[in-house]
């Protein structure tokens, strides 16, 4: 019970999940909308064009019973007469077509979008598993459509009698109206009942898209285990991911290494803090920080700064202050300023006492830190 509990899907599916699902042509469709919009569609042209059609066929209809001599002894003249009719119920035949084209891609794309895979035409030798099968036949998807076609056929049944008993006495009439004006109304009594029967169909197509989505986001829906496989294929295996940071780690380590022998002066915690500083009046206005550890790392910065003469400073409370409120090549806060400028200005008289400019100046007493910017 354990196992099959951890295999239960109940996570959302992610983007690449949806993905793989449309390479594969799972794509979101509703057949109940695609006939509905087929049919509704296509009756409303019947209603709009069915006269014109209507006109043409009788055209050609009172024209191919109309010929002369010429036509029965020259077969290429009938069978230029013949290809002119079908032109003419072919261009009458056209606008219906084309509204029903129309219908039948909207209707195809209307819910899951255009989508092509040849995935989807591959052999699925699952499908031909008998076990397979008797599931399909007794899943919640195989119920609605039973409940479905029920549905329909009350539905169609119900509209297509209220329909003919609407209609009963307009259809009994006309056998009273001329040949001509007789089929007219025949055809629009026709095409409003197709469209009635259509709109039969709307109550199919409003339960159908609801469940269709339903469907398809549960057949997407994830496992812990699913989960975790994609986790690993996107974001890489732990292992992987661990040796990565460590290598950045390695390569962000010796960069600022590198910067250490610019720096004007390390400011130091003799026993924890190591950071570097670097100020130029030109390049850099405000002083930054480009080196900073602690503990090992600060004592290779101190290491790497004694290789290369660099000023070391030891200021406790500035050094504290300066590693957990500057990032590496930040510049420091304002309020750290006077500080900072108090501790390179001893810099740069101990450089000048160094080469004999200048008397030995007076050791860096404990800087003054503002409150707030303190770590103690």
């Amino acid at each position: 019970m354990a196992e099959d509990s951890s295999q239960e899907k109940t996570h959302d599916p992610s983007q690449r999940r949806k993905q793989e699902s449309r390479e594969k042509g799972t794509v979101l469709r509703s057949r109940e909308l695609n006939s509905t919009l087929l049919l509704l569609m296509g009756a409303m042209g019947l209603l709009f064009f069915g006269p014109h059609l209507l006109s043409a066929i009788s055209t050609v209809m009172t024209q191919s019973f109309s010929f002369n001599r010429d036509m029965l002894v020259e077969p290429a003249s009938m069978m230029s007469f013949l290809g002119k009719s079908c032109l003419d119920v072919g261009l009458a035949v056209l606008p219906i077509l084309c509204i029903l084209l129309a219908a039948a891609v909207i209707g195809a794309v209307a819910l899951g979008g255009w989508n092509f895979s040849l995935k989807s035409l591959a052999p699925t030798f699952s499908k031909m598993n008998p076990a397979s099968g008797l599931k399909r036949m007794v899943s919640a998807k195989s119920l609605m459509e039973l409940v479905k076609a029920l549905l329909k056929f009350s539905l169609v049944l119900l509209f297509g009698f209220l329909f003919i008993k609407t209609m009963f006495f307009s259809m009994l009439g006309l056998e009273d109206e001329p040949v001509v004006s007789g089929i007219y109304h025949g055809v629009k009594i026709l095409g409003v009942g197709f469209i009635v029967i259509s709109l039969s169909m709307l109550v199919v197509t409003f339960i159908d898209v609801p469940f269709q989505i339903w469907d398809h986001n549960k057949k997407l829906k994830m496992s812990d285990q699913e989960v975790k496989e994609e986790m690993k294929d996107t974001e890489g295996k732990p292992e992987v991911k661990r040796k990565i940071k460590q290598l950045q780690y390695g390569m962000s380590q010796r960069r600022m290494m590198s910067e250490i022998k610019n720096a004007n002066v390390i400011l130091i915690n003799p026993e924890h803090y190591s950071v570097a500083l670097y100020y130029d009046r030109v390049k850099s206005p405000t002083p930054k920080v480009v080196a900073k550890g602690v503990d090992f790392v600060a004592f290779k910065i101190r290491e790497v700064a004694n290789k290369h003469q660099v000023e070391i400073v030891s200021s406790p409370a500035l050094a504290r202050s300066l590693y957990y409120t500057t990032k590496l090549n930040q510049e420091i806060p304002t309020g750290l300023y006077v500080a900072v400028a108090q501790v390179l200005a001893y810099v740069y008289q101990l450089r000048r006492y160094n080469v004999g400019l200048s008397d030995k100046p007076n050791s860096v007493k404990e800087v003054e830190i503002p409150e707030e910017l303190r770590h103690d």
